[in-house]
């Protein structure tokens, strides 16, 4: 629907006081001058590629992310059960170098570190067996890059895999 998400402060010497003169146009409205320091939108709600089962160097489309022109970072990793999962993509890699038994998921959230176990049985995962290139963050999707991912395990036969997340725009 075209709704975007910005943060951002006032300038400086800026306020946002409307005018209560009823006889200004202004009359109750304000205008300011506003900063966005993180220097991008932010999509109001995520987009996702949705759970799908690929076998091993199985290719999953992030093309979704296509309108995007700023670095998608702020995503979900599901990964379903299964041994040794990492999704790679031209930028790096984030995987779990460990068992996802059955009936289980493993969810990486690539903006806070913190690992999940979505809507599968509860347990818990082992940040030890979390790894990921080339850091300092865990995955991101640059749409100026091949929007798409490999996934690669050594379960046997096919994987869950699931990107979710929000695109980013730059302001200018």
């Amino acid at each position: 629907d075209g709704t975007r998400r910005a943060l951002m402060h006032l300038v400086p010497g800026e306020t946002m006081t409307p005018s209560s003169r009823s006889a200004s146009p202004w009359f109750g409205r304000f205008r300011a001058a506003l900063a966005i320091p993180g220097a991008h939108w932010v999509d109001t709600f995520e987009v996702t590629t949705g759970p799908t089962a690929l076998s091993t160097n199985g290719m999953l489309s992030l093309s979704l992310f296509s309108s995007a022109t700023a670095p998608c970072t702020e995503l979900t990793i599901t990964f379903g059960p299964g041994n040794n999962p990492r999704l790679s993509t031209s930028y790096g890699f984030v995987g779990y170098n460990d068992v996802i038994a059955a009936g289980r998921q493993l969810t990486i959230d690539t903006a806070t570190g913190q690992l999940g176990t979505g809507s599968g049985q509860l347990w818990t995962p082992s940040y030890g067996s979390l790894i990921y290139s080339p850091g300092p963050r865990l995955f991101e999707i640059d749409p100026s890059e091949p929007l798409q991912a490999i996934l690669t395990h050594t379960t046997g036969g096919s994987m869950s895999v699931e990107v979710a997340g929000k695109r980013r725009y730059r302001t200018s």
